[in-house]
C-alpha cells in the first residue's frame, strides 16, 4: 500500500505556513478565510503537479448513501481522491468535530464519489467521478483552544480503518503563537510539529 506522504507533507507544510504567516498576524478571522489562505498555500506547495485539482466545499454526491456532503477541501489527481480535508476555526474555544467526521466518514465508506459544479455557468464541464482508495488521506485541521490528542474516531470508526489519517492542530493561547501538533498514521511527524 502506497502511503500518501507527499500530499500529507504538502498539507502539513501549507498548514504550518498559513498559521505562522497569516493567522499569527491577524489575517484569518473565520473558517472561510482559513480555507482561502490554505487553498492558496496548497496551490503553491503543489506547483509542478499538473494533474492536481483542489475543490473548495464541493458538492460531493455519495453513491453508497445517496446523499450529498460538502467537505472543506477535496484534492484529486486525474482519477481518484488523494486527500479530503475538514477544517475547524475555533481559536477561543474547543473544536466540535462530530459533524465534520461524519461527513468525511461517509466519503471514506464509499468507493466512488461524484463532484459536480452546480454553481458553474460557462463552457460545458461535466461532473467527475473519482475513486476512493485505501491510499486516500483523510485529514482534519483546526485552530482551537484545546488538546492535540489524536481523535478516537480514526481507530474506533470502521469507515476509517483502511485509510490513512492526518490531524493538524494549531492550539491557540493568549499572547503566544499557537502550538502546532500533528497526529498521523501516514508518515513520520513533519518538521515544525510537536507530539500531543
Amino acid at each position: 500500500m502506497v502511503k500518501r506522504s507527499k500530499i500529507g507533507h504538502c498539507l502539513a507544510d501549507a498548514w504550518l505556513n498559513v498559521v505562522k504567516t497569516e493567522y499569527c498576524v491577524g489575517h484569518i478571522n473565520s473558517e472561510r478565510s482559513l480555507q482561502g489562505h490554505l487553498f492558496a498555500e496548497l496551490r503553491h506547495q503543489m506547483r509542478g503537479e499538473p494533474n492536481r485539482q483542489i475543490f473548495i466545499e464541493p458538492r460531493v454526491e455519495l453513491k453508497g448513501e445517496e446523499r450529498v456532503v460538502r467537505p472543506d477541501i477535496v484534492i484529486c489527481n486525474a482519477n481518484e481522491v488523494i486527500c479530503v480535508v475538514e477544517l475547524k476555526y475555533a481559536p477561543r474555544g474547543k473544536a466540535a468535530t462530530e459533524k465534520d467526521m461524519r461527513s468525511i466518514g461517509a466519503i471514506a465508506a464509499d468507493q466512488t464519489i461524484e463532484i459536480s459544479l452546480e454553481r458553474y455557468l460557462g463552457p460545458p464541464v461535466p461532473s467527475r467521478t473519482y475513486r476512493i482508495s485505501s491510499t486516500t488521506l483523510f485529514a482534519w485541521a483546526g485552530v482551537h483552544k484545546g488538546a492535540g490528542q489524536q481523535s478516537d474516531v480514526w481507530t474506533a470508526d470502521d469507515k476509517f480503518s483502511n485509510h490513512y489519517f492526518l490531524e493538524l492542530h494549531a492550539l491557540s493561547k493568549a499572547d503566544a503563537e499557537p502550538r502546532l501538533v500533528c497526529n498521523t498514521n501516514a508518515f513520520r511527524r513533519p518538521t515544525g510539529y510537536e507530539a500531543p
